[in-house]
């Protein structure tokens, strides 16, 4: 699947391209790679099914109780990296050097084991250290940490075959057999050491690229590096011809055909950059990078003498992660609750923290994946038992996590009482005078421990802003326009949501005028324009019989996210009634053609079709393989079988949209995209259960006008 969101990132991986220099204190090769022969592991996925990142399971410890952690291999530059989070756990000594006038901080990770079975040990890997994972890694599998290790510095063969879910390692003079096995097309890549370079002043080096084949870009042949982890880019200087754009800032991102030695990727998105060095300005650079989106579908091996294979699998077998992450999630909490013998002493200290107390954050990652799993039974069980300690019960954020959760799975009642206590707990907190809010902190900070257990009035996270918001969802979901009201009026402040909900409010009231109040207060509060109020505002405009403010609304909150399924057929229909059918199908089918990736855009089309009464088979024909496609990458991703169910029903499979939608809402049960389209494909097919779908539509997704909108249907 290649979703915009995805494609318009820099780096979806821990490769830290943009900090290599030719140093061996960060380039070196580790001491030892220690392997018996060709090794076998498995390739993982993520919890959505498969998923552009190549993941392997890996330990920082030879315990048998260690916990595993994700290693994401990289090639796109020969620098490995490590989050400051695992290198301060693991109390790995840092050190540092100034590279292209930036201090980077690197370390030597001692070992690092890779497979199940612990098949690979590493030692003395050079890593660079972030700060962070990034999202796109850090959401994939939760096995604990990420870890990337770049291929181009172990020196061994190595082979990546999402065809059947493997990833291999041999000696190098045991390449040829990694090669044999990919098949498919074998081709010749050369290294880019990095070089120095000066731009008046300013001097400065190359990014080393390891791995760079004879590839071709929307018809122009270029060397391509082969980046696992990065996403695909270009040289500016490089000449593309038209094609569907996207601008982020002062960069493009266009939509090309990609081939890499004769064997075609097919289409994606592609970043035009100036961020290749130019060598030499007589001749431009005539170079970019193959990313982790378009290499998903691909067998890769590679001999490092310079040789590598290359085979479009028709299919991928990644393994899922996700129980092996609740298996984490659940080792990290019964080591908290009964530490190993010499970690901590056993304690019979009578005023000893209980476990719900102690393990609070334990607690909570558990109940974090056991809801990623589809269990909101356990995770609602696990987040009672964080609540039920006296301690716990005083933080407002336990609550709110509680609360919202409550409410995503339409416990609306138990939503609100959990969410008011933590509204009344950060208001305690937060409503006083900043020099009362001084003393009062001073005052807490003297007391004993469990004075300051025992204290009614005590310091909250500014974090609970937003349980005013939610609180007011739930009251909202529950049908009380009264109490919405006195919530917006009592208490908005810095929570762009609760002047959402308020404005929904306020449009099933039919009071229009009057909702442009706070769903422009929405972009307000977040320094900018805002999908959902945009869409809201379109929605308002276009209730109002003015189309022309309702399509600047309407396309801003497309172009802020393409993606918004619920805010297209919104658009869509809106268009239909102000325009007629037949000019809404041609703008919506216009729009398709500038996000030929995006499901929510193929979703329009069929809406608008079927408006204007048109057979449905050309959108069938254009939008089952991309439904489709994403689904193969996908398959356990609620949002995507959503749209694929909501698809189906606007293009008269309504039979069939119904077991779709079942499936997402089994898969995510607080999602409220799934909820509706259930909703939507029982009000289809004439089921009275349609009513029941949208109200947990509504209770899971009131913080967004586009499901809030929905709550008539649930009356």
């Amino acid at each position: 699947m290649r979703m915009l969101p995805a494609a318009i990132i820099a780096s979806l991986a821990l490769s830290s391209a943009a900090l290599a220099a030719p140093t061996d204190k960060i380039t070196a090769a580790p001491e030892a790679v220690e392997l018996s022969g060709a090794v076998e592991l498995a390739l993982f996925g993520n919890t959505m099914g498969n998923g552009p990142l190549d993941f392997v399971l890996g330990y920082t410890s030879e315990d048998e109780d260690a916990n595993a952690v994700g290693i994401h291999l990289s090639t796109t530059s020969e620098i490995s990296a490590v989050t400051r989070g695992v290198a301060e756990k693991l109390e790995l000594k840092v050190k540092k050097l100034k590279l292209n006038g930036q201090q980077v901080e690197y370390v030597l990770m001692p070992q690092l084991w890779l497979g199940a079975e612990r098949q690979i040990v590493i030692k003395n890997l050079p890593m660079v250290i972030v700060e962070t994972n990034p999202a796109d890694v850090a959401d994939l599998d939760d096995l604990d940490d990420a870890i990337g290790v770049n291929l181009a510095q172990l020196g061994v063969a190595w082979a990546v075959r999402p065809s059947n879910g493997t990833v291999h390692f041999a000696p190098a003079d045991q390449a040829s057999a990694l090669l044999s096995a990919v098949g498919g097309t074998q081709l010749s890549f050369t290294r880019m050491a990095a070089e120095k370079v000066q731009y008046g002043k300013d001097k400065g080096w190359t990014t080393p690229l390891p791995y760079l084949i004879d590839g071709n870009v929307g018809g122009q042949d270029l060397k391509l590096a082969l980046s696992l982890g990065g996403m695909n880019a270009v040289s500016n200087q490089v000449e593309l011809p038209e094609a569907p754009l996207v601008e982020v800032g002062d960069r493009d991102i266009q939509w090309q055909s990609i081939a890499l030695g004769g064997v075609d990727l097919g289409s994606d998105w592609v970043l035009v950059e100036s961020g290749f060095r130019v060598l030499d300005v007589e001749n431009p650079v005539r170079m970019g990078m193959i990313g982790a989106t378009s290499l998903t579908d691909v067998d890769i091996a590679v001999d490092p003498a310079g040789t590598i294979a290359l085979a479009v699998a028709a299919d991928q077998k990644r393994k899922d992660p996700r129980e092996r992450s609740l298996a984490a999630a659940k080792s990290d909490l019964d080591k908290c609750l009964a530490p190993p013998e010499g970690d901590e002493a056993p304690t019979e200290d009578a005023d000893a923290p209980p476990p719900a107390e102690k393990c609070a954050a334990q607690y909570a990652s558990v109940a974090k994946v056991q809801l990623r799993n589809g269990d909101t039974a356990g995770a609602l069980a696990t987040w009672k038992t964080i609540t039920d300690d006296p301690t716990n019960a005083r933080d407002c954020t336990n609550w709110m996590s509680f609360g919202g959760l409550q409410a995503s799975t339409g416990d609306i009642d138990g939503a609100i009482a959990s969410l008011t206590k933590a509204s009344e707990q950060y208001h305690g907190w937060w409503d006083m005078e900043a020099y009362e809010r001084l003393d009062a902190q001073k005052a807490f900070d003297k007391l004993k421990e469990e004075e300051q257990d025992a204290a009614t009035v005590r310091p909250q996270p500014d974090a609970c802003h937003v349980a005013d918001g939610q609180l007011a969802a739930a009251w909202f979901a529950k049908g009380d326009s009264d109490k919405v009201a006195e919530i917006y009026t009592a208490h908005l402040d810095l929570d762009p949501s609760l002047a959402s909900v308020y404005g929904a409010e306020l449009v099933l009231a039919d009071k229009l005028e009057a909702a442009h109040g706070p769903l422009r207060m929405v972009d307000h509060l977040t320094l900018g324009g805002v999908s959902n109020a945009k869409s809201a505002l379109g929605h308002v405009f276009a209730m109002q019989n003015d189309w022309e403010g309702a399509s600047a609304n309407y396309m801003r909150a497309l172009e802020t996210d393409p993606t918004a399924l619920t805010t297209t057929g919104m658009w869509v229909r809106d268009m239909a009634r102000a325009v007629g059918p037949d000019d809404a199908l041609e703008a919506a089918r216009k729009w398709a053609t500038q996000r030929p990736d995006v499901l929510s855009a193929y979703y329009g089309v069929a809406v608008a079709a079927k408006l204007a009464g048109k057979d449905p088979q050309f959108i069938v024909r254009d939008g089952d393989p991309v439904f489709q496609d994403a689904l193969r990458m996908a398959p356990n991703d609620a949002f995507v079988n959503a749209a694929w169910a909501r698809f189906l029903v606007e293009t008269g499979r309504a039979g069939q949209g119904i077991k779709i939608a079942e499936k997402a809402v089994q898969l995510d049960p607080t999602s409220p995209q799934a909820w509706l389209s259930l909703a939507i494909a029982q009000e289809a097919v004439g089921k009275d259960d349609a009513k029941a779908s949208y109200g947990r539509a509504v209770a899971a997704g009131a913080l967004t006008p586009a499901f809030a909108l929905q709550r008539p249907k649930a009356q």
